[in-house]
């Protein structure tokens, strides 16, 4: 069963008041013929029991009015999933997959292209796009890339460049070249991804700031043209201080936000830890488990932070569905081989609905959310492509 540690409503101060004082009204009301000193006595009496019941619900709420929750996925019996390969035509050095229709969008690693579009209905790749280089549509490399439906519009986002591509989503689809359209360059800060929300505007997770040691910056928000905003967010409170300017190191996550752009999940990568985001960089959720500690392990270098390989290779790229979201989990110490053999499915609130245990392991994942099917990537031999019904 999943362990609820915290998990109350955001209105519990205002109900606790409420309850309190109409309680006290109603004592009143009804010892009204006693004595001023036994209806004194009555209300010093009633009123440290529920003082005390009060209390007890203040201290079970995290104070900022987050949903803190743990769980031991070890104590939850597990789903086999068996693969079956999908054939498909050679796949090159995939790092990142997305769903899109009955299509697969997979992102490359040190290929011409950065990005291919497979058709999952023949194995064909039918489009390559986003050539890497430093000209117009071009990029080195590719971080976050999201599809806009509403504007059919294939947005990525060039780390190196500090530039947000935007391309022409039909285009793609018949494997036109001239497909890309603009794009805007970050100058303003240094953003590790970049993310466009429902209301236009962007999120961007940042590398880290110059700020000092008690800033803890988290996120970046840019205005629907680019233009910096200001920084909005605080990277959790880890008990020790730390140089600012490279924090993503400490807290290096995988992001992921849901086809309507008003929900983002971070999947912390050597943390056992979850966070879901609104749209204006706030925690609603915050999920801690199966191995959480409150402080990672790293050394400090002057500016210069590492991580060791005491922490776990926690979570990978969450996939958001409307009502839950799916994360692959592995738990083993860190290594250069990425390997996940766990998905695990949570809703918004934190719950954790199944875990599913995946032959083979996978190294990304994506979601059919409507047929129930997970995509996975295995790269252990060659890369290849398996489909898993949860």
């Amino acid at each position: 069963m999943t362990k609820l540690v915290l998990k109350l409503s955001s209105s519990i101060y205002t109900n606790a008041a409420t309850y309190f004082i109409n309680n006290i009204k109603l004592l009143i009301l009804s010892k009204i013929h006693y004595s001023s000193r036994t209806l004194f006595q009555y209300l010093i009496s009633y009123s440290m029991k529920n003082f005390i019941i009060i209390v007890y619900l203040l201290a079970t709420y995290n104070l900022t009015g987050q949903n803190v929750l743990s769980y031991n996925y070890e104590e939850i019996e597990g789903k086999d999933l068996k693969g079956s390969l999908v054939m498909t035509d050679e796949l090159m050095d995939p790092t990142y997959v997305m769903f899109v229709d009955s299509m697969i969008i997979i992102r490359n690693y040190q290929t011409e292209y950065h990005f291919d579009l497979l058709d999952l209905k023949n194995g064909n790749i039918i489009s390559r796009f986003c050539r890497k280089g430093r000209g117009p549509g071009e990029i080195i490399y590719p971080i976050t890339c999201q599809i806009i439906p509403e504007k059919n519009l294939f947005m990525a986002y060039d780390l190196n460049l500090r530039r947000v591509n935007f391309y022409d989503l039909k285009l793609i689809l018949d494997n036109n070249p001239a497909n890309y359209i603009r794009s805007f360059k970050i100058d303003s800060t240094y953003a590790r991804d970049v993310l466009l929300l429902e209301n236009g505007k962007y999120l961007c997770p940042i590398i880290g700031d110059n700020a000092g040691d008690n800033s803890r910056n988290k996120f970046c928000m840019l205005a629907p043209d680019g233009k910096y905003l200001g920084m909005i967010g605080t990277l959790p409170d880890i008990g020790v201080s730390y140089p600012t300017l490279l924090s993503s190191i400490i807290f290096d996550y995988w992001v992921g936000i849901n086809k309507n752009r008003d929900r983002i999940v971070l999947a912390y990568d050597h943390w056992d830890r979850l966070e879901v985001i609104n749209t204006s960089g706030e925690i609603v959720t915050i999920i801690q488990g199966p191995k959480f500690k409150k402080t990672p392990e790293f050394v400090v270098k002057g500016q210069n932070i590492s991580i060791t390989y005491n922490n776990p290779l926690s979570y990978c790229i969450p996939c958001l569905g409307d009502k839950s979201f799916m994360v692959i989990y592995s738990g083993e110490k860190m290594s250069f081989t990425r390997s996940y053999s766990t998905a695990l499915l949570f809703d918004y609130d934190g719950k954790l609905l199944a875990k599913y245990n995946l032959n083979p392991s996978v190294k990304r994942i994506a979601v059919d959310w409507e047929n129930r099917i997970i995509y996975g990537v295995n790269t252990k031999a060659e890369p290849s492509l398996y489909e898993y019904n949860f």
